[in-house]
C-alpha cells in the first residue's frame, strides 16, 4: 500500500549554498479523496520570497514521519555536515527528530548540525492562552520581548511581565526547557528571543514562510499525489522564471542589494547625522558611538561600542559575515548595519555597503533563481517501463463525507483578523478628517466627502419602493426651518434638527450658535 512519498526539485538542490542557512518547517492536511498530511520546506532569497526546497505526503503528523521527511531533506537537499537553523512550531514530533541522530538533525551532537528555533507566532499565541488571554500582552511579547535585539529593552519589559503577568513569565521558562517539568534544567531563551539566538536565525522570527507554502498550493491539495506533484511543479517553474527577471532587471539597473535594504540604510543614514563618533582605535577598527536620543529612554545619552573590520570572514559559514560588531547586537544577528555602524561609516568616509553581509546581494539573488535549469518532462508512455511492485492506495484513509477545506483558527488569527480591520476603520477616519471641506460646498449640494456615502433613509426607500410598484407616491416635503436636503433631484426632506445643522457648520470651520441657527433659518445640503 502507499505509506509516503518525499520530493525535491533540483534547482531548488542548486539554490542552497546561496541561501541563508534557515530553513522554516509545517505541515498541512490533504483536503481530497484520502486523508494524509503534506509536509513542506522552504527557504528565504535575500528579498524573503519563497524557494521551496522539499515536500513530502504522509499519513499523519508524528516523530516517525517528520523523521523520515527530515531525513530525506538531510541526505537528499542540504547535503551532510551542513550546519542549518530550523524554525517551526512546538510539536513533539519535530522536537524529537533533533534528539536521534538517525536522522541527521541531532542538535546536542559534537560537532553540531542543526540549531532549533521556535516561531515566535505560535509562542505567542500559547502565552496568550496561559495569560488567561490578556489582549495587550501579544503585542508586547512580540515587539518588546521577543523581537528585540537589544538586551536593555529586552529585560525592561522581562521584569514588568513578572509583575503583571508571572503566568506569561511561567510559560516562557518551561517552553524552551528539553523536559519542562524539570526545574532544576536551566531555561534557553535562545529558542524564542532574539536577543540570545547568536545570529542563526538571520532575523526571522516564524514559520508563516511554510504555511504561506501551504496556503499557495491549497488547490492541489485537494488532488490525488500525482496531480499534486505535477502541480507544485508548475508553480515552481512558473516562480524561478519570474524571479529570475526580477533579479536580472535588479542586476542590469546597477542596484547591488534588495530595495529593502537601501531603505533602511537610508533611514538609519538620516538619524546617524546626531550621533556623535569616536575613533578608540582606528587600526584595531575599534569606535565609540553617542546616541543622545531613544525610544525607551529619552533624554539619556547611551554609548555603544563598534568594531569594523573591512576584511573578514567568520569561522563559522552559517553565521552573517561579521564585518560589523555593535554592541545592539543588530549587525550580528542580521547582518545588516545598524544605526550605529552607519553613523562611524560616516564618520570615516566609509561606504556602509561593504558592511552588509553578501548574502543579501543582487547578484547572490541572480544565483539562487538561475543556478539550475527545469525541462519538460516527458509523456506517460514515454517514460521507462517500471518493473517493480504495484502499489495501490490504503482504504483506510478514504474519507467519507464531506472534507475539511481550512484549519481551525487559533486565537491569534482572530486577534490579527480584528486588528486589520481596526487599522482599516482607522485609515479611513483619517483620510475623511483630511479632507477640506468648504461652505459652499455644503450650501451647494455637492458630496463633501467622495469616498463614503450617505445610507437613505426608510422614507425615501419606501417612496422608491412605491414608485416601483406604480402606486402613487406622496407629495414631496417642501423645505422648511433647520431642514437637509438629502436629494437635490426629487427635493425629498428629512428633518435633520438645529443639533445636525450646528455640526455640518462647525465641519465647514464656521462658528454658530443654537440662537443664531433658529434666527437665521439655515438650511444644509448634501447627496444622499
Amino acid at each position: 500500500m502507499f505509506k509516503a512519498a518525499a520530493w525535491a526539485y533540483g534547482p531548488c538542490i542548486a539554490a542552497v549554498p546561496y541561501l541563508r542557512p534557515v530553513i522554516s518547517i509545517d505541515a498541512s492536511f490533504l483536503s481530497g479523496r484520502y486523508k494524509g498530511t503534506l509536509l513542506a520546506a522552504c527557504g528565504y532569497d535575500p528579498e524573503q520570497r519563497l524557494l521551496p526546497l522539499a515536500f513530502a505526503i504522509v499519513e499523519k503528523e508524528n516523530e516517525q514521519c517528520w523523521g523520515w521527511f527530515m531525513n530525506f531533506v538531510r541526505r537528499q537537499v542540504i547535503g551532510e555536515g551542513k550546519k542549518f537553523c530550523i524554525v517551526s512550531d512546538r510539536h513533539w514530533g519535530i522536537r524529537n527528530t533533533f534528539k536521534q541522530p538517525q536522522y541527521g538533525w541531532q542538535e546536542d551532537a559534537n560537532p553540531s548540525y542543526a540549531v532549533h528555533r521556535y516561531c515566535m507566532q505560535h509562542i505567542c499565541e500559547n502565552v496568550f492562552k496561559a495569560s488567561d488571554k490578556d489582549t495587550t500582552l501579544p503585542d508586547k511579547f512580540r515587539k518588546k520581548l521577543a523581537n528585540k535585539k537589544k538586551r536593555r529593552p529586552f529585560y525592561k519589559m522581562w521584569n514588568e511581565l513578572k509583575t503583571t503577568n508571572p503566568k506569561a513569565i511561567d510559560y516562557l521558562i518551561k517552553c524552551g526547557k528539553e523536559n519542562e517539568a524539570d526545574d532544576n534544567e536551566e531555561w534557553r531563551p535562545e529558542r524564542w528571543a532574539q536577543t540570545y539566538d547568536g545570529g542563526y536565525r538571520w532575523g526571522i522570527m516564524t514559520s508563516n514562510g511554510s504555511e504561506s507554502l501551504n496556503s499557495r498550493y491549497k488547490a492541489e491539495r485537494r488532488l490525488p499525489v500525482v496531480g499534486l506533484v505535477e502541480g507544485t511543479w508548475y508553480k515552481t517553474v512558473k516562480w524561478f522564471n519570474e524571479r529570475k527577471q526580477i533579479a536580472l532587471a535588479r542586476q542590469a539597473e546597477g542596484e547591488r542589494w534588495p530595495k529593502e535594504i537601501q531603505l533602511k540604510l537610508m533611514k538609519h543614514s538620516l538619524k546617524a547625522a546626531a550621533i556623535n563618533v569616536i575613533t578608540v582605535d582606528i587600526e584595531r577598527g575599534e569606535f565609540e558611538a553617542q546616541v543622545p536620543f531613544e525610544k525607551n529612554d529619552p533624554g539619556i545619552t547611551w554609548k555603544y561600542q563598534v568594531f569594523l573590520k573591512r576584511n573578514y570572514q567568520p569561522r563559522d559559514p552559517q553565521l552573517p559575515t561579521r564585518r560589523a560588531w555593535c554592541k545592539c547586537r543588530k549587525p550580528q544577528l542580521t547582518g545588516i548595519p545598524c544605526l550605529h555602524v552607519v553613523a562611524v561609516c560616516g564618520h570615516c568616509r566609509w561606504d556602509v555597503s561593504d558592511f552588509v553581509d553578501e548574502r543579501y546581494s543582487t547578484e547572490n539573488m541572480l544565483k539562487i533563481w538561475s543556478t539550475g535549469e527545469f525541462h519538460c518532462y516527458e509523456d506517460e508512455h514515454e517514460w521507462p517501463v517500471y518493473d517493480g511492485p504495484l502499489i495501490y492506495p490504503d482504504k483506510r484513509l478514504i474519507n467519507r463525507g464531506r472534507r475539511k477545506k481550512d484549519r481551525n483558527w487559533m486565537w491569534m488569527d482572530a486577534m490579527r483578523k480584528k486588528n486589520q480591520a481596526n487599522q482599516r476603520r482607522r485609515t479611513r477616519r483619517d483620510n475623511n478628517a483630511h479632507e477640506p471641506v468648504s461652505m459652499e460646498d455644503v450650501q451647494s449640494g455637492r458630496r463633501t466627502n467622495p469616498r463614503r456615502t450617505t445610507r437613505p433613509s426608510a422614507r425615501n426607500r419606501a417612496q422608491s419602493s412605491t414608485g416601483n410598484r406604480g402606486e402613487p407616491s406622496r407629495e414631496p416635503v417642501q423645505p422648511g426651518q433647520n431642514s437637509v436636503s438629502i436629494d437635490p433631484h426629487t427635493e425629498s426632506r428629512v428633518s435633520l434638527g438645529i443639533e445636525g445643522v450646528l455640526m455640518a457648520h462647525q465641519v465647514a470651520g464656521d462658528h454658530l450658535t443654537a440662537q443664531a441657527v433658529e434666527e437665521g433659518g439655515y438650511e444644509v445640503g448634501f447627496y444622499g
